[in-house]
């Protein structure tokens, strides 16, 4: 894994045209994993990083048997929104699953944040333990050629608008995706003042 920070460690799988990232947050609590790209065969590489006590889910689209198998293998738990348990379970086979509603305070530094509007069991996860203060965004909030986008249909546009004002509120000063088009794009780092901006900038063009 690429050391971003000492805190915070970072897995990349190119997939053609885009890019998966899986994100390793490294906590006195225990190392957490937003996981977006298989991380499977760095288990080692996690291990000397002190293993894993939670795997978090962003959304369906990314829940894979590999979660299961690296949340059994470290004996933490698959973290998932309710509004993807069953799937979850089924696709995964994690022996832990903790199924989230709205915003829960999994630690004292991590905050999940239910994000529909992509998917409907979407969350992204912000993050206050480390050197800046992080919001990990899945495919919810991703950089695409043209920069940094959403993806929703027409019928979930205010769905979006909703989910886009919620993360907007939080002070984010580095932004970390689960996925980028075209050249790999996994993080930036952000001025103060430009986390609104970049929100109301992303909003504007969806709705347009």
């Amino acid at each position: 894994m690429e050391a971003i920070t000492a805190d915070l460690h970072l897995h990349t799988v190119s997939r053609g045209e885009w890019t998966n990232f899986s994100w390793l947050l490294r906590r006195k609590g225990g190392n957490v994993l937003v996981a977006c790209a298989d991380v499977s065969d760095i288990l080692p590489e996690i291990e000397k990083l002190g293993g894993l006590s939670r795997v978090l889910l962003t959304d369906i689209h990314f829940a894979n048997a590999w979660h299961g198998t690296v949340a059994n293998h470290f004996g933490a738990t698959l973290v998932c929104h309710e509004t993807d348990q069953a799937k979850v379970k089924t696709r995964c086979k994690s022996a832990r699953l903790q199924a989230l509603g709205a915003r829960t305070q999994l630690e004292k530094d991590l905050l999940a944040l239910h994000t529909p509007g992509h998917a409907d069991g979407g969350l992204c996860y912000f993050w206050t333990g480390g050197k800046q203060a992080a919001l990990f965004t899945g495919d919810f909030l991703c950089h695409t050629a043209k920069g940094w986008a959403v993806f929703c249909g027409q019928a979930k546009r205010k769905i979006m608008a909703t989910s886009l004002a919620g993360v907007g509120e939080l002070g984010v000063e580095l932004l970390c995706p689960g996925v980028s088009q075209g050249e790999p794009y996994p993080r930036e780092a952000l001025k103060k003042g430009a986390w609104p901006k970049l929100i109301a900038e992303v909003t504007a063009e969806y709705a347009s």
